[in-house]
């Protein structure tokens, strides 16, 4: 714009038609025009990325729910699930799932998402046996740290995190979906303190590749193709010599294949 200006008004000055002085005018005019443009066309940028959001939303929302089973039944309480509300559902269970979704809001409203009312004395307490309490107290702001603003936490902290957020929930069905595919050691033993703490009455459903999360299983149920091919305590199903028998001692082998080439590596040459 200001360019535009300085053009057009050195051409009509030379040419004689614009006195220097009455130049200044369009200048500070050009100038000014200048941002209501920019706030146009920053407006514009805002009202795409709102329109791409909204079709995102509605992407959503047309997704078919899932249908009910067509034969056999799951019953939680005695309850076929079907004749349960989704509401009702999610407060009878909860999942700690392999990937964490943090909220962008403080430590303590992260853990009690799913109990927004939660003292924060409670909130403490799940967060202990999650074994996450001290590394809260090392933020800039305890509890009241804002996750995304104020810090990152890594992996395995966000996941430990996620079974604080379980704990205090305190559902009497427990999902656990590849929670420790890639947790780190100590993430997975504030995962087996969290299984012990949460044992008794309740349910807790582990999906797992890794075997030293169901070792200590009630039951165990190996799935293949959709299909249940077994189904029994694990020390039932090691002398049995089937599928589990045969994953666990793959498992083993490789384990010590492993270990191996870390020794042989390590050795002086």
């Amino acid at each position: 714009m200001l360019l535009v200006v300085l053009v057009g008004g050195t051409a009509l000055i030379t040419s004689g038609g614009l006195a220097p002085a009455d130049l200044l005018p369009f200048l500070l005019l050009g100038l000014g025009l200048t941002a209501p443009v920019a706030a146009l066309g920053h407006g514009f940028d805002d009202l795409q990325a709102a329109g791409r959001a909204v079709g995102r939303i509605k992407d959503v929302l047309a997704v078919r729910p899932l249908p009910d089973p067509t034969h056999g039944s799951v019953l939680l309480g005695g309850v076929d699930l079907r004749e349960i509300g989704s509401r009702e559902l999610h407060r009878q269970v909860s999942f700690v799932f392999q990937d964490v979704r943090l909220l962008r809001v403080s430590v303590a409203d992260n853990i009690a998402l799913a109990v927004p009312r939660a003292g924060r004395d409670d909130v403490i307490r799940a967060a202990r046996p999650a074994d996450i309490h001290d590394r809260i107290l090392q933020l800039p702001r305890g509890y009241d740290t804002v996750l995304g603003e104020e810090t990152k936490l890594s992996g395995g902290e966000a996941q430990r995190i996620s079974i604080a957020r379980a704990l205090l929930a305190d559902a009497p069905v427990l999902v656990l979906d590849e929670a420790t595919s890639f947790a780190d050691p100590q993430t997975e033993q504030a995962l087996h303190r969290a299984l012990a703490t949460l044992s008794g009455d309740r349910t807790i459903v582990v999906i797992a590749h890794r075997l030293e999360t169901v070792a200590d299983a009630d039951t165990v149920v190996v799935l293949e193709e959709g299909a249940i091919v077994e189904r029994g305590r694990p020390a039932d199903l090691l002398t049995r010599g089937g599928r589990f028998a045969a994953f666990w001692r793959s498992h083993q082998s490789a384990e010590i294949e492993t270990h191996d080439g870390v020794l042989r590596g390590d050795e002086p040459r």
